[in-house]
């Protein structure tokens, strides 16, 4: 839950997402601290992959290294320094990471979380909230075909558009869209799934079955009466 709200002064006692209290394992009763909680996030539709901005939210499957909003408080609320004062790392070795001479939030070097660097006794890596996107528009991290994890089609989606550069790109792009059409027919759905009959097929009847069986074995079930109504 989220008692708590921001202050007009951005209080460190005031937090602005859920979190519950923890207990160390070896600590005793009165051995509290607290963390954030990882809560689903709302809004997004999944069928037409709508871009987000990124100055308002981070993919949390690239560990929120796309954030580029200007939050620059710590999860604790205090205030970040600027990249290029601090002495934990050399700014400049990080030129697409949004650091940019200011003290906002980032993750440029793939930490688990998104940071910044205080000033207290010394420079010292503090962990920032950064509100997580839809993660069904957020591009996997890699083009690995099975590296959409996400219950939905628009990340494979995406893939099919940034993966596939080479000159004979709608056979790679076929592969990324059988995977968007399977998965949005599981969830009950058919997005993506005439996109990718027209990549793979080019409107051949015999290729929009052979397509639809082979996705079906790979997941049976409802997808396998879709390949019944291509094939029979």
């Amino acid at each position: 839950r989220n008692p708590d709200l921001w202050d007009q002064y951005g209080s460190r006692y005031k937090r602005d997402h859920a979190w519950c209290y923890t207990k160390d394992r070896y600590g005793g009763p009165f051995n509290l601290g607290w963390d954030y909680c990882d809560i689903p996030v709302c809004g997004g539709d999944n069928a037409t992959c709508m871009e987000m901005d990124k100055t308002t939210c981070g993919c949390r499957n690239v560990n929120y290294a796309d954030y580029r909003g200007n939050n620059s408080h710590t999860a604790w609320g205090d205030s970040c320094e600027n990249w290029n004062k601090t002495k934990i790392i050399n700014a400049g070795d990080y030129p697409d990471a949004g650091l940019d001479g200011n003290n906002f939030c980032r993750n440029p070097e793939s930490s688990p979380n998104p940071w910044c660097s205080i000033d207290f006794w010394g420079d010292k890596k503090n962990r920032c909230y950064v509100p997580s996107c839809n993660p069904c528009s957020c591009k996997p991290p890699s083009c690995d075909l099975d590296s959409n994890t996400e219950a939905c089609g628009c990340p494979s989606a995406l893939q099919a558009e940034e993966c596939c550069i080479e000159d004979n790109n709608d056979e790679c792009r076929c592969e990324y869209l059988k995977v968007a059409c399977r998965k949005s027919i599981e969830i009950g759905k058919a997005d993506f799934c005439g996109e990718a009959f027209d990549t793979c097929c080019g409107g051949s009847a015999d290729c929009m079955c052979s397509v639809t069986s082979s996705i079906c074995f790979d997941s049976p079930g409802l997808v396998c009466n879709v390949a019944a109504d291509y094939c029979c």
